[in-house]
């Protein structure tokens, strides 16, 4: 039943960030991507686990461009079979077509994070909860990653895609922040 529930809330929520219009998409992600910078999380934090948006997710080109920048180190997740492991980049231009047409880090030429002082960790979402609760495409990556490795969380989303509850199991690890165009939730 859990399942279904979670299937049904995920795509409820995809189909309305897919209805948000370009424009509208651009806006938000400008305002969250600089609430993020203004927030205690560019200076309290030298490393950032950051997913790389496809879609309709919130977009992190832009965010990732503005850490390279400003010399903060950016490792993206790379997955083989159920196993989630991030790689330093130095510039977008390194990323390649990987899984699904998702861009990825060629881990040949790439340094893998393994250790993860002061890191922060940037995770997508169909939707998260007022909890921290996060309801994410179902493949488990990140609460396998996350509860083997304990790193602060922050997730990116849309304000119109915060649900009331979504339903955790045992295995699901909560965020402990939450950031859309209009607020910044603490769940720590």
């Amino acid at each position: 039943m859990l399942m279904n529930n979670k299937k049904e809330l995920r795509d409820f929520y995809l189909g309305i960030r897919n209805c948000i219009s370009d424009s509208e998409k651009i806006r938000f992600d400008r305002m969250i991507i600089t609430s993020f910078i203004n927030s205690h999380f560019f200076n309290n934090y030298d490393t950032f686990l950051v997913y790389i948006s496809v879609n309709s997710e919130v977009g992190t080109s832009a965010l990732i461009q503005y850490l390279l920048e400003h010399k903060k180190k950016v490792a993206v997740p790379f997955c083989c079979g159920k196993i989630m492991d991030f790689y330093f980049i130095n510039s977008a231009d390194e990323l390649v077509e990987g899984k699904f047409g998702i861009p990825s880090v060629d881990i040949n030429k790439a340094e893998k994070a393994e250790s993860f002082d002061n890191t922060l960790c940037i995770v997508p979402a169909v939707s998260f909860d007022n909890n921290g609760n996060r309801l994410g495409y179902g493949g488990g990556y990140y609460d396998r990653f996350l509860s083997k490795n304990n790193i602060p969380t922050v997730g990116l989303c849309y304000q119109r895609c915060i649900s009331n509850i979504i339903p955790a199991e045992d295995n699901d690890i909560a965020i402990d922040y939450i950031l859309t165009e209009a607020q910044l939730w603490n769940h720590k």
